[in-house]
């Protein structure tokens, strides 16, 4: 659980193990995803016009063969997903992030409602999803509802520690990417169509390392 000025709320971390725990067994019933991070948050304010961004951000510059493998990565991933990915240059620290607008799963329970349990599927069905996705409609927060969240990878190996499955790649260690600095999970702002984005400009709304 997490408390801060802009909201307070929950994650869970659902992994796929060798025999998967019956907490979150339907999640990942009928899917090849092996990841899905999923958190509710009740917002406290709202931030300012700006562009909600979730993922990952690490401390330091990434190199060398990594540096290779994320260029295969990206082009990759940016045919399911438009992503906003730096190997921390220009001013920018390195992550693998994407704007709320895009992730997998959204829903918004009104206050009095109960809201979706974590550990099971997020109902958000699939029509409602592409027309998030193209931008038809908005992810309208207020300080009433309840919102949950999810992303789910089948590339993300938790519980070995490798990124796998990615064509043309090799499975390899995520401290390849990484070294031995933790990689951090983030949600910050930055003014729409920022191209990028470096410090200055980001606004920091949650930090979990």
């Amino acid at each position: 659980a997490f408390d801060n000025e802009w909201f307070k709320g929950k994650v869970m971390f659902c992994v796929r193990t060798a025999e998967i725990d019956e907490r979150v067994r339907k999640v990942f019933e009928g899917k090849k995803r092996i990841l899905e991070i999923q958190a509710q948050i009740n917002f406290k304010k709202l931030p300012e016009e700006r562009t909600i961004f979730v993922g990952f951000e690490h401390h330091q510059p990434v190199k060398g063969f990594a540096k290779q493998m994320i260029r295969i990565l990206v082009i990759f991933m940016n045919n399911f997903v438009k992503m906003h990915i730096s190997n921390g240059t220009h001013g920018e620290k390195p992550h693998l992030t994407m704007a709320g607008q895009n992730l997998d799963n959204f829903c918004r329970t009104p206050q009095g409602e109960t809201p979706p349990r974590l550990g099971e599927p997020i109902p958000e069905s699939m029509e409602e999803k592409k027309a998030r996705w193209k931008g038809k409609t908005k992810m309208d927060f207020d300080t009433q509802s309840t919102f949950t969240f999810g992303f789910n990878s089948m590339y993300m190996d938790l519980e070995n520690y490798k990124v796998v499955n990615v064509p043309l790649l090799r499975n390899c260690d995520l401290g390849t990417f990484t070294g031995d600095l933790p990689i951090r999970m983030v949600v910050y702002t930055v003014p729409e169509n920022a191209p990028k984005h470096v410090e200055e400009l980001k606004h920091y709304l949650c930090v979990i390392e």
